[in-house]
């Protein structure tokens, strides 16, 4: 498991139900390895202000080399 990724979900589990980092299906882009994390959440102002808490602590302890896509409410998974 990569490690940002782990971090992440560390970050997450505690406030929200959070799964377990996976592989994306398309796993490797342009020799960059994607990770996929699911958190689920009902979407509500205090929820959206607790994502950004998370966010910002989240920026903070990455490799600088990681970047993070998050996509709420996503009409597809893959």
């Amino acid at each position: 498991m990569a490690k940002d990724a782990k971090l992440f979900f560390d970050i997450f589990k505690t406030d929200f139900e959070t799964y377990s980092p996976m592989p994306a299906p398309i796993s490797k882009i342009n020799e960059n390895f994607r990770w996929r994390v699911l958190i689920k959440a009902k979407v509500t102002d205090e929820i959206i202000q607790k994502i950004s808490f998370c966010l910002d602590n989240f920026e903070q302890n990455k490799t600088k080399d990681t970047k993070l896509s998050f996509d709420i409410n996503p009409n597809n998974m893959m």
